[in-house]
């Protein structure tokens, strides 16, 4: 199965361009670059797992994935304990387009918390790739407890359970449409399903949303790394350039209204 995310570690090996990086990114990246300079200079001998740590995100964020599934399996063997939590791993061996291994982490990870639906999505991506979308809805983690919006829905969406448009309009209709951190995650994750479903032009606009929201720029911790992803995605190449005079029939430009409702629409 081809993926948007596992196209990138092909972009990587290929040496293919990116597309220009936006200026608002360029002095993030740049110090991105010279952060890892300097993290690589400093790790010559006895390393730290918070060495490890920084330096696998920075290698992820600039699109090193083995790289950066090297320094995330190093933090494990310096402590064991870290092997059932290490989401940021399984992440990686995703992107890095070895499914396996993501799925076996994401289910060590289930068992060390069974709420975190998050985790739950990228299991199933893992196996939607050793597989197919039905096959991987079938091995879903099973989650009782409650948990953060929009996963608990978007658990459900992933599942077959309604359209990207009844996805929307269930976040508007529950009054999230003006929390900014709800919206940046349903978009990301929506707009990561429609890829893996076929559907590269819905899914790019979802994900371009998510790349431009504020509050995703602004996110530190875990929020933070998952908009480093959909800035990734955003700005990656696409696989063919379409002519610059070549124009989107006008009914593509609003293929995601996010379902609101009417009143909001005017």
């Amino acid at each position: 199965m081809k993926t948007i995310l596992s196209l990138l570690l092909l972009c990587c090996c290929l040496a293919i361009p990116a597309r220009a990086v936006p200026p608002e990114d360029a002095a993030m990246v740049a110090a991105f670059e010279k952060e890892l300079a300097a993290l690589d200079a400093a790790m010559t001998g006895k390393v730290t797992l918070a060495q490890c740590s920084r330096r696998g995100d920075l290698r992820f964020f600039l699109m090193k994935f083995e790289e950066a599934v090297a320094d995330y399996e190093k933090m494990i063997e310096l402590d064991p304990t870290q092997e059932d939590r290490h989401w940021r791993l399984g992440i990686a061996y995703y992107i890095s387009g070895d499914f396996e291994k993501s799925v076996k982490l994401f289910e060590k990870y289930y068992k060390h918390d069974d709420t975190d639906r998050e985790t739950g999505l990228w299991h199933f991506l893992a196996n939607a790739g050793l597989t197919d979308i039905g096959t991987a809805q079938l091995k879903m983690l099973k989650y009782d407890k409650d948990d953060r919006p929009p996963f608990p829905q978007l658990y459900e969406f992933f599942n077959g359970r309604g359209t990207p448009q009844e996805f929307f309009r269930e976040l508007y209709d529950e009054g999230f449409s003006t929390k900014q951190d709800v919206m940046f995650f349903g978009r990301l994750y929506a707009g990561i399903f429609e890829e893996v479903s076929g559907r590269p032009e819905t899914a790019a606009k979802f994900i371009r949303m998510a790349y431009e929201s504020p509050w995703g720029r602004k996110a530190t911790g875990g929020p933070g790394f998952m908009w480093q992803i959909a800035r990734i995605i955003a700005t990656a190449p696409a696989e063919e350039e379409k002519p610059a005079e070549e124009k989107k029939p006008e009914g593509e430009k609003k293929a995601e209204a996010e379902a609101k409702p009417e009143a909001e629409k005017k």
